[in-house]
């Protein structure tokens, strides 16, 4: 009986230990992102991202990601005025290749098979485009999302999808003529702002 005893109860404890293992340790994923502009400084966005980082539990994650991003952003604008008349308005819009490093944060809601989070990055882009006579769509990348973990038969993959505000630092430069001034120009200024973005991501975990 004591036997028997001894057995259930190790049978217990490895089960429990199994268990844990499973729900720590190093993870990666691989992820596919598109974006849609919600303001006037981008209008669409598509890339690529590799995440490495630790569970420290079932509901608990942190890691770093690297990633390509294609971003079409706003770069310049022009505004001109005859006297106090409108006259005209002229933007362009550019495709920004951008190598960005995040960090990553990760709250899982449960741990079933079907196990929603909610999820943070902070970062910084570098735009491989950039220069001096336009602007530029690199700086602070900051991301709140919501998603869904769907695990497979093996417990340590899974697929997920996630939802996200996107806000991408950027700058654009913009020229005006002086509304007083017939022809006299009122400057040529670099603005910078936080570009505005809907994100979809699908992944991989591995």
């Amino acid at each position: 009986m004591k036997t028997k005893l001894f057995l259930l109860v190790a049978l217990i404890v490895a089960t429990v230990s199994v268990s844990d293992a499973q729900s720590k340790g190093y993870e990666k994923s691989i992820e596919l992102n598109g974006g849609i502009g919600l303001d006037n400084y981008s209008k669409y966005s598509f890339g690529i991202s590799m995440v490495n980082g630790y569970r420290f539990s079932d509901y608990f994650y942190l890691g770093a990601g690297v990633g390509y991003k294609n971003m079409n952003s706003l770069y310049y604008t022009s505004t001109n005025y005859v006297g106090d008349r409108y006259t005209g308005y002229y933007e362009s819009f550019d495709s920004r290749n951008l190598i960005q490093l995040y960090a990553r944060a990760k709250a899982n809601l449960s741990k079933g098979k079907i196990s929603p989070f909610f999820q943070f990055d902070v970062g910084g882009s570098l735009d491989l485009n950039s220069n001096k006579d336009a602007g530029t769509a690199g700086g602070v990348i900051l991301e709140p999302a919501f998603g869904v973990d769907f695990k497979t038969r093996d417990t340590k993959t899974a697929i997920y999808v996630s939802v996200g505000y996107n806000m991408q630092g950027m700058s654009y430069r913009k020229w005006d003529l002086d509304p007083d001034v017939v022809g006299t120009s009122a400057g040529d200024v670099m603005i910078n702002g936080l570009a505005g973005q809907l994100t979809f991501r699908i992944g991989f975990k591995f």
